[in-house]
């Protein structure tokens, strides 16, 4: 299903570019709508992440500084999807 993909400030368009898409991958097998926003900016020592899916759920996720790729993004969100899944 299709994920919303939401940067409010990042910055960094390569950065954006490259998790967009593999977020847009890692969602690819997954139902429903999905929004991720990422409401920080590419140099906070820390970044927020708001994974929203169906049903109202919601999650905030913070990733520290070394966590600040494309692969550590979905990840995390890999994490969370599975927990909502099969919960």
């Amino acid at each position: 299903m299709p994920v919303k993909i939401e940067f409010t400030g990042l910055g960094d368009r390569t950065s954006e570019q490259q998790i967009r898409r593999s977020v847009q991958e890692a969602f690819n097998t997954v139902p429903d709508d999905w929004t991720v926003t990422i409401p920080s900016r590419y140099d906070d020592l820390e970044w927020k992440m708001i994974v929203t899916g169906p049903q109202r759920f919601q999650v905030d996720v913070t990733l520290g500084r070394g966590e600040h790729t494309p692969e550590a993004v979905v990840t995390a969100i890999k994490h969370v999807i599975v927990g909502e899944l099969s919960g």
